[in-house]
């Protein structure tokens, strides 16, 4: 008898774990699920901006036509362009030189372009990252209309 006590006692504690591991697991997976939506309805983002660029035709296409930067005006205009490599007039009036890496990306209203489409005055929305020096990487350049 005092061994049954006894063990019943220790399981208890054993549950408890149990239960803890299990809450965390479904927490964890659950936050998973939540960013990965999240991600999707949030596509877009572009450089430095808070706007988001909102795609009507389908998950992760780019219209074939009208503002490719959805009325946001993109992240500035171009002012100069260079060799893989361009400067951007940002909407706070400084000017940021914007490199392209060896596989970017540019859409224009056409589907896929190339540096030679992007001109001084051309307004655009970049994806990618900031560097260090204060200049920016792009992968993906999207011309607006």
């Amino acid at each position: 008898m005092s061994f049954k006590l006894t063990f019943s006692k220790m399981l208890k504690p054993i549950y408890l774990i149990i239960l803890i591991i299990v809450l965390v697991t479904v927490a964890f997976f659950g936050y998973k699920i939540y960013h990965r939506i999240q991600l999707r309805t949030n596509f877009g983002s572009g450089a430095g901006s808070n706007q988001s660029v909102h795609i009507n035709n389908g998950e992760g296409e780019i219209p074939k036509s009208g503002d490719l930067c959805g009325g946001t005006g993109g992240n500035g205009q171009i002012v100069s362009v260079g060799k893989n490599r361009f400067t951007l007039k940002q909407k706070n009036s400084s000017n940021r030189i914007i490199h392209l890496t060896d596989q970017a990306k540019i859409k224009i209203s056409t589907g896929s372009g190339s540096l030679s489409d992007l001109k001084i005055g051309d307004r655009v929305t970049l994806v990618g990252g900031p560097n260090s020096d204060g200049s920016f990487t792009a992968d993906t350049v999207v011309l607006c209309n």
